[in-house]
């Protein structure tokens, strides 16, 4: 049984219902992974290959996403669902929704005779993909980014700075993930030709580990990275005074003649 709760019932009655949900939750699941990489994607060509994105060109970027996402979703409810719905051991009355008796056993009788369990390892295989390419997009445009608005920005340097613990955060929790995906698919596809049981079930526990631990980690990067969370947690909530100095027109003074080999006033 896919649901728990409620509706479980109804979904046992009408298990088209969850067919449904799962190809929008995998669309709009989808949608949003590609869309944060179309978004840094659209920044690094902006920012550093100087290439002007109008209206017309970020809807084309848009599109791209959406094709893949909707794409992706379609070919679960057709490749994956029908798995879904032999392992529930789904009578010929599921069928009769939308097909007479007749047609709805030949149905079965042609598509249950083939092994879809390898349409549905493929399709798993396309889905990781594609994860793994919009999180190795978004840390490779984030590492652009950084370097360049550090050599070339006009920004202060505590803007400078603000923005490269921004960018960094991204990066990071764009990692998380990218671990997770790439670990899933080592697991599904290349491990089980050269290690045993023992060590592949340890691999799942680390991803299962990590995909529970995901929430967590999220914020906990967002706040070791970023220097005003960090402060704003220590002062505030744990109470601990950190030293700043104070900085008066002298002290810029003294700094910039220090700078040029002058320390006089």
């Amino acid at each position: 049984m896919l649901f728990q709760g409620y509706f479980s019932s109804f979904f046992e009655e009408v298990p088209l219902i969850q067919i449904y949900i799962f190809a929008i939750w995998y669309f709009l699941n989808t949608l949003d992974v590609n869309g944060i990489a179309v978004q840094f994607l659209y920044r690094y060509l902006g920012l550093n290959c100087r290439i002007t994105i109008n209206i017309l060109r970020y809807t084309y970027l848009a599109t791209i996403p959406f094709i893949a996402s909707l794409l992706l979703a379609i070919s679960w409810f057709f490749m994956v669902a029908k798995d879904q719905l032999n392992k529930q051991n789904l009578d010929i009355g599921f069928f009769s929704y939308f097909m007479d008796r007749e047609a709805a056993g030949n149905y079965i009788a042609v598509t249950y005779s083939f092994n879809s369990m390898d349409l549905v390892i493929y399709w798993s295989y396309s889905y990781q993909i594609l994860q793994i390419i919009c999180y190795v997009i978004v840390i490779f445009c984030g590492v652009k980014m950084i370097r360049f608005v550090h050599i070339h920005s006009s920004l202060t340097q505590k803007m400078k700075e603000l923005n490269k613990q921004l960018i960094i955060t991204l990066i990071i929790l764009a990692s998380f993930p990218l671990i997770l995906m790439s670990t899933n698919t080592f697991i599904s596809s290349v491990a089980p030709h050269f290690i045993d049981l023992n060590t592949e079930s340890l691999l799942f526990m680390f991803q299962g580990l990590l995909s529970h631990w995901l929430p967590l980690l999220n914020p906990l990067a967002s706040i070791y990275t970023m220097r005003p969370y960090r402060e704003f947690l220590i002062q505030k909530v744990f109470k601990i005074k950190t030293k700043t100095q104070k900085v008066t027109p002298v002290t810029i003074l003294v700094q910039q003649n220090s700078k040029y080999g002058n320390s006089k006033i």
